[in-house]
């Protein structure tokens, strides 16, 4: 989380990598790390179903109205009128933006609440799709 800096990878002259947790090295100085010949890596992979579960439960949360109901009923509103009905996730379309690891796992999930994804990548994925998610799952531009 805190990274590793120049001044600590010189202080360290047996050092001879680097694992970073998660995919960015934002917190490393790779350039340094390159100059003193030590190996940086990250753990790719690693959050990727956290992070498409969450982004997958925001679009549930957003199509259903979940948090806005809860809002609805902590506010009081109930006493004063109805909820709106929610929408259904049968049937929607969704766009995913970036179809990597994270894009792929979130598309996953939706085609099972039988949801449209279409993708915009700079490259058509192919094999994006497996079954009949493969139907469902289409590149747009």
């Amino acid at each position: 989380m805190t990274g590793v800096d120049g001044a600590l990878m010189r202080a360290a002259p047996r050092l001879r990598a680097v694992a970073s947790l998660g995919v960015g090295f934002d917190s490393t100085d790779v350039v340094t790390a390159r100059e003193l010949g030590v190996a940086v890596s990250t753990t790719p992979d690693v959050l990727t179903d956290c992070v498409a579960d969450l982004g997958a439960g925001m679009v549930i949360d957003i199509v259903r109205g979940i948090s806005a109901a809860d809002r609805f009923v902590r506010r009081g509103k109930w006493a004063q009128s109805a909820m709106p009905l929610a929408h259904d996730m049968r049937g929607r379309r969704v766009g995913i933006v970036g179809l990597g690891r994270i894009g792929r796992a979130v598309a996953q999930r939706l085609v099972a609440f039988s949801v449209e994804v279409a993708y915009h990548n700079r490259h058509e994925v192919p094999g994006a799709g497996h079954g009949t998610a493969g139907e469902r799952l289409r590149q747009v531009s």
